[in-house]
């Protein structure tokens, strides 16, 4: 998700602890957006649920945290489809 650990000029000890956490929240929302909203809609002109574009950003989150921790969230990735 960040380019390298050095954006602040220096080196950040564990800075991929933090990108896990961050990945977490951001799946954490996704799951209580699903449920909320009784899953991820086709058309373009609901107001309600997981567009049909939001499904590639979800998969490239799944993906980071596969490389970096090497989890994965089986669920959310069926979800996606």
């Amino acid at each position: 998700m960040y380019q390298g650990s050095t954006a602040a000029g220096r080196e950040i000890p564990d800075l991929d602890y933090f990108e896990v956490l961050e990945i977490l929240r951001r799946l954490t929302d996704f799951s209580v957006m699903v449920k909320r909203s009784g899953g991820i809609v086709e058309a373009q002109g609901e107001s309600s649920g997981i567009k049909l574009d939001q499904r590639q950003y979800y998969r490239n989150v799944l993906d980071c945290l596969k490389t970096l921790a090497g989890l994965d969230v089986p669920e959310i990735r069926r979800l996606l489809g």
